[in-house]
Parts: structure tokens; C-alpha cells; sequence
């Protein structure tokens, strides 16, 4: 709650934290998931969230696409992912998610502190975030 307050109070609108929560718990879910393709509920769950139907993002993780040729002879080459590729890929995708959220909303967060323009101050107030995402 206080940080809907404290996000809220830095400008946010509701359906701005409504969509980071919802990328949050999309990132919680692909973590959870474990190796493999087999995925369970939280596949299921990841794709709901990241509001993808289930069997587009297990077409994702456990198959690669390749284009060869142009025009209209453009063949299309499908394989099988093995299991570590697809863990290697989830993790990847997590991590995206997660460090282009953190962007977006300290963007958004120091747009709501900044002081008005006129201000002629040359205070200046930084934040740091040091994630520790590499591992699952």
C-alpha cells in the first residue's frame, strides 16, 4: 500500500501501477517456471499476464525460426529448442522485461519529483538500484 502511495504521489496514475504490478508478477512467473518447455501453470500464467495466449509463447521457447531466401522464394526453417536454450531464453526475456520496467519507471518517478522548470536551484537529488537479476 505505501507504495502505491509513494508511486501514486510522484505522479503516477493508477492504471500506470496497475501495468507495473502486472509486469512484475509476469517476471515472477517466468522465473518460477523452471527449465525446460513443459512450463505448468506458471507459463500459463506468464502468458496471461504478459497477455500473449499460452501457445504463442511456448511456440517461442521451444521452437527457433530461421528465414532463408527473399521474395517468393523465401523458405522458412523451423528446430526444436533444446531445454537449456529455452532456460537461457526465459531468463533472457525476464531480464529485458525487468530492466526495461526499471527504466520506464525511474523515468516516470523523477518526471513526478522533478521541481518546477523555473526553479533555479542546482540541488539535485540521484537514485541508484543495483538488481541482482543474473541468476534465477
Amino acid at each position: 500500500e505505501a507504495l502505491v502511495d509513494g508511486l501514486l504521489g510522484a505522479g503516477m496514475r493508477h492504471s500506470d501501477v496497475a501495468e507495473c504490478f502486472r509486469l512484475v508478477a509476469a517476471v515472477a512467473f517466468l522465473a518460477e517456471w523452471g527449465a525446460g518447455v513443459d512450463g505448468g501453470g506458471s507459463l500459463g500464467s506468464a502468458a496471461a499476464l504478459l497477455r500473449m495466449s499460452e501457445a504463442d509463447i511456448r511456440g517461442f521457447f521451444s521452437r527457433a525460426e530461421a528465414s532463408v531466401g527473399g521474395g517468393s522464394r523465401q523458405e522458412r526453417y523451423f528446430r526444436e529448442r533444446s531445454e537449456r536454450e529455452a532456460a537461457t531464453l526465459r531468463a533472457s526475456l525476464a531480464q529485458e522485461l525487468y530492466a526495461t520496467l526499471f527504466a520506464w519507471l525511474t523515468q516516470r518517478v523523477a518526471r513526478g519529483m522533478a521541481p518546477p522548470s523555473d526553479r533555479t536551484s542546482q540541488r539535485t537529488l540521484g537514485l541508484l538500484d543495483l538488481y541482482g537479476f543474473e541468476v534465477f
